[in-house]
């Protein structure tokens, strides 16, 4: 059967009117550039129609980007001066450019839930309601592939790699994962059967594509998808009981391929090693963790959670050191500088954003936040991690 794609053209929908930002103090200043990869983070609570700008270099908060819309979606390019936000509402993205100032609003056919700007290119990858599709930001096309899958009653995962940009669908009631490039559109979907008879959950990308992680969908176990020869490596029970609907969380690989990270919300980590074993290093935190990165050149394990984060080096995991914050101090999203240096995180209740040195081990102080009452979301225009 010929494959088919819903296309939605081009120019003409981008010429809606723009947005526009603060007047400028004179008609002739001009908007002071906010691209600089390395030294801004952009932080914004989800539901308030705000941006903050942070200056690492001065240790402050030097702006505030007022978007049309309250941020349920927030996503930032990591080789051009982009943001794009969502409300998960609006059948539109709202994008802004760092270097002018200007917003524009692309149509696009359905809510927007998940957004990834692609490198080298003027693509933005956007998971839809039901089904994913290729935004081209400066034509305005929508490109989506004619698959729908589940949603609101049933949930689907997808895992995305910015290097092929293949898109792999995973969903919470199908053992098996369907498979799309964007760079290969003629080949269409392709289905791969693990063997699994359960639903299938979140999951990550391997850098080039070499392996995928996800999950088994409301279960206890882990699986490692070797692309170029079907390998998989299971975790098996991770642990023996659990509250309903609490799923194990996000895998995590570092850049290297070095490691595979699987967590549950108990606070018990598998950490693979694939070009070493199959089987894992075990680690338990003691606390729930929510995100896992890697930094300071992969050396470095970093969990945020309940009430603390905590860094373990890879060369002996229990050699650990911690922070510990309050009472509902959950550690909400984390980022790590483009130079591997720098954790940024931010913790619930708190107008403040948290950095870390891991070259020297050494906590920075906390940044204050105006416009937020928590940074749920912690974005720059660099990243040392392909998972973010």
């Amino acid at each position: 059967m010929k494959r088919r794609h819903l296309v939605l053209g081009g120019a003409a929908l981008l010429a809606r009117p723009l947005w526009a930002q603060d007047a400028p103090e004179t008609p002739a200043a001009t908007p002071v550039s906010l691209y600089d990869p390395t030294r801004y983070v952009f932080a914004a609570d989800e539901g308030v129609a705000q941006v903050l700008v942070v200056d690492l270099e001065e240790g402050r908060q030097i702006d505030k980007i007022r978007m049309p819309v309250a941020i349920r979606v927030l996503s930032s390019s990591t080789d051009k001066p982009y943001l794009a936000v969502s409300d998960r509402r609006r059948y539109a993205i709202v994008l802004y450019d760092l270097e002018n100032r200007d917003m524009r609003e692309i149509p696009i056919p359905s809510r927007a839930m998940r957004m990834i700007f692609v490198p080298e290119s003027s693509k933005l990858a956007v998971v839809f309601e039901d089904r994913v599709g290729m935004v081209d930001y400066r034509s305005g096309e929508v490109s989506v592939p004619e698959k729908t899958f589940q949603n609101l009653y049933t949930r689907f995962s997808t895992i995305f790699s910015v290097y092929s940009q293949t898109f792999w669908v995973l969903q919470e009631n199908t053992p098996l994962i369907y498979q799309y490039s964007f760079l290969n559109p003629e080949a269409g979907w392709q289905t791969i059967d693990i063997g699994e008879t359960r639903g299938l959950g979140r999951g990550a990308p391997s850098f080039e594509d070499r392996l995928i992680a996800f999950n088994t969908y409301y279960a206890d176990e882990g699986i490692i998808y070797f692309a170029d020869s079907g390998k998989i490596i299971k975790t098996g029970p991770m642990y023996k009981s659990r509250k309903l609907n609490e799923p194990l969380l996000e895998p995590f690989i570092d850049n290297g391929m070095r490691h595979v990270i699987f967590g549950d919300t108990s606070g018990r980590l598998l950490i693979y090693e694939p070009d070493k074993s199959d089987e894992p290093q075990r680690l338990d935190l003691g606390y729930r963790p929510r995100v896992f990165r890697t930094g300071w050149l992969d050396r470095y394990l970093v969990v945020g959670g309940d009430r603390h984060l905590s860094i373990h080096p890879f060369a002996d995991l229990s050699q650990r050191t911690q922070l510990d914050f309050g009472y509902d101090e959950d550690v909400l999203d984390m980022w790590i500088s483009g130079d591997s240096k720098t954790v940024i995180y931010g913790r619930q209740y708190k107008p403040l954003l948290g950095r870390y040195d891991l070259q020297h081990m050494q906590p920075l102080p906390d940044i204050p936040l105006s416009g937020i009452s928590q940074p749920i979301f912690i974005r720059m225009g660099s990243t040392n991690n392909v998972c973010y």
